[in-house]
């Protein structure tokens, strides 16, 4: 059998970035905000709250060149003066799915009926007996120096490193009202700099409760409701199927899926976060791990609890839901990844030297080759969602596994693979004296009562 482990960096191009681009664009408005001159906004690092410079009791702000937005009736353009309002949001639990909203957090005079409400902000430490690094057992009190630049999760900053001191940034979400009714989400970022101050020493500055006296600018991305297509959720592997199996991996199409693209985030346990930039995933209310999202398409992991059928919808800011569509649930979906990420052509496999399957590089019958698929149900040991397989004790799908290349039956050892996210299977195949020579030779996967997608190909010598 093939070493299983050397295969990560292949399956990772396979599975995680099987991205097929859609040709449809996303339509954005921007939000671009700056302080008054006459007063602005201060935030005060223990609770992450606002604090109003103005003697209004309020944080003006006046909106700049960038911003372009609008939605519905309402517009709103450069230089137009605005007030953010002083909201303690703490009052918001840390990652709720779906989130507490705290009502009007910025508002413009000149449209009264347009309506920024807060669902979340960093979250911030608040407990007073904060390590001075992160510490899984309080994870509210979690602060990363991100370098590059990322937001682990549990995050409530990103600290980066200047010519001059520190640039300090803090994620905020939400969502945008026209009167009562929900037209969009926010993302954004309340950014600023400290000057002279290191990421190491800010950092202990937040976890001891020290005041950030520098006023915040603040840039929001805003993006229109998100609507998943009719028949958009399909396995990922073979971008086919009308059903979800337990732990697959699925692509979601749709519009205005997720305000900006991003890839896999883990979480500090190695599992894979089901949170991405702003956007959940809610299989029946429980969020799955995601792959990637982008305006147009999500993959995600089906938790491995789905049974007869699943209620799928898109979350944006905690808050903002897509439609909610209805799947039904099958104990076995497989598909097979292939070398284009549209189900169809060449797979996605290694021949037994180590290097791609193509018409150029044709495998040799009575060698081992190594594909990957998902859909393949449940799993024992059982699988549990976003956390990687076992890289010491093989794991196998309950339902039995077998293989035909053009439709002569091969000799197949399956198992999950091991390190990668559950819901991943790895397929080493003996190609059979029997099969037919050619440059795309079908293969077929059944798992279970299920097969594989048609069009699967492999060379053959």
């Amino acid at each position: 059998m093939k070493n299983f482990r050397s295969l990560f960096t292949a399956l990772a191009a396979i599975a995680f970035f099987s991205f097929v681009p859609s040709a449809s664009a996303q339509t954005k408005g921007v939000l671009d905000l700056t302080n008054c001159a006459g007063g602005g906004i201060q935030v005060t690092l223990t609770d992450i709250f606002f604090v109003a410079t103005s003697s209004t009791n309020r944080g003006c702000v006046v909106t700049g060149a960038a911003t372009n937005l609008t939605t519905g009736a309402a517009k709103v353009a450069g230089n137009v003066t605005g007030e953010i309002l002083n909201l303690n949001v703490t009052v918001c639990g840390i990652f709720t799915i779906p989130g507490c909203v705290v009502q009007d957090f910025i508002r413009f005079a000149s449209q009264p009926n347009l309506h920024f409400d807060l669902s979340l902000i960093g979250p911030g430490p608040n407990k007073a007996n904060c390590s001075a690094s992160y510490d899984p057992f309080q994870a509210s009190c979690g602060v990363f120096v991100a370098a590059p630049p990322g937001l682990p999760y549990d995050s409530p900053f990103y600290l980066l490193a200047t010519t001059t001191g520190t640039a300090i940034n803090l994620p905020i979400f939400g969502q945008v009202r026209e009167g009562a009714t929900v037209v969009g989400s926010f993302i954004g970022t309340l950014s600023t700099q400290e000057v002279g101050t290191t990421p190491a020493a800010f950092q202990r500055k937040i976890l001891t409760g020290g005041m950030q006296q520098s006023t915040f600018n603040l840039s929001l991305v805003v993006t229109p409701t998100p609507v998943i297509r009719a028949g958009g959720i399909v396995n990922a592997a073979s971008n086919q199927g009308t059903t979800v199996s337990p732990g697959e991996l699925v692509t979601i199409y749709g519009t205005d899926l997720s305000p900006v693209s991003s890839g896999l985030q883990l979480l500090p346990n190695g599992a894979v976060s089901p949170l991405g930039a702003g956007t959940a995933v809610l299989f029946d209310g429980v969020p799955a791990p995601l792959i990637y999202t982008s305006p147009t398409q999500i993959s995600a992991v089906a938790p491995y609890a789905v049974t007869t059928s699943t209620r799928v919808q898109v979350l944006q800011s905690w808050v903002v839901s897509s439609n909610v569509i209805t799947v039904p649930v099958a104990a076995t979906a497989p598909g097979i990844f292939t070398a284009t990420g549209s189900g169809t052509g060449q797979i996605s496999l290694i021949n037994q030297d180590g290097r791609a399957n193509t018409a150029a590089n044709p495998a040799a019958k009575g060698t081992v080759v190594t594909f990957f698929a998902t859909g393949e149900g449940v799993t024992n040991p059982a699988g549990r969602d976003g956390v990687p397989t076992s890289l010491t004790v093989l794991t196998r799908p309950v339902a039995p596994v077998s293989v035909t290349i053009g439709g002569v039956a091969a000799t197949a050892v399956a198992v999950e693979a091991p390190g990668v996210v559950a819901g991943v299977l790895q397929v080493n195949v003996t190609i059979p004296a029997g099969a037919a020579s050619g440059a795309a030779v079908p293969v077929v996967l059944t798992v279970g009562a299920a097969q594989s997608q048609a069009g699967a190909t492999i060379a053959i010598q």
